[in-house]
């Protein structure tokens, strides 16, 4: 899919830009609902089993952007090469990290406290940019591709 490791590179950083700039929509959207207001969605407020359930959820995103971020999962996705496993490491790694940032808008819209998104929203930063600096190490890692060779 990729010609080269430039392009591969090029499509990497606009999917992380835009990861990154989704929590900031998802924060300005939940203070817009929730400050006009001043309460949530829901009536009743947060229940109390969802805080918990969603902060499993999000340790399990961790766990995984963890192990896709580790040579045993490169190993295994090099051996049926779709895209270039550094592509998907970093892609699927992105996505779950900017999944955590949706838990905490849910939070938000149905709890009424900004508290909730702007503390998923920094672990979901942290976790982009981690995935960002082993992406970087990886391609390092790699020897460069000489012109011409298929």
């Amino acid at each position: 899919m990729f010609p080269d490791k430039q392009s591969m590179k090029r499509r990497a950083t606009q999917l992380w830009a835009l990861l990154m700039i989704a929590p900031v929509v998802y924060f300005f959207t939940a203070y817009q609902v929730v400050v006009p207001s001043g309460t949530g969605l829901s009536r009743s407020g947060l229940p109390v089993f969802l805080l918990p359930v969603f902060i499993v959820i999000a340790i399990a995103n961790i766990a995984t952007i963890a192990y896709s971020q580790s040579s045993r999962f490169l190993r295994m996705v090099a051996k049926k090469p779709l895209l270039d496993p550094d592509f998907q490491a970093l892609s699927l790694g992105s996505i779950l990290a900017e999944a955590i940032s949706i838990y905490g808008f849910v939070l938000t819209l149905l709890s009424g406290s900004l508290l909730y998104s702007l503390g998923f929203t920094v672990a979901s930063w942290t976790l982009l940019v981690l995935v960002r600096m082993r992406f970087e190490a990886n391609l390092n890692k790699t020897a460069p591709e000489t012109p011409g060779q298929v």
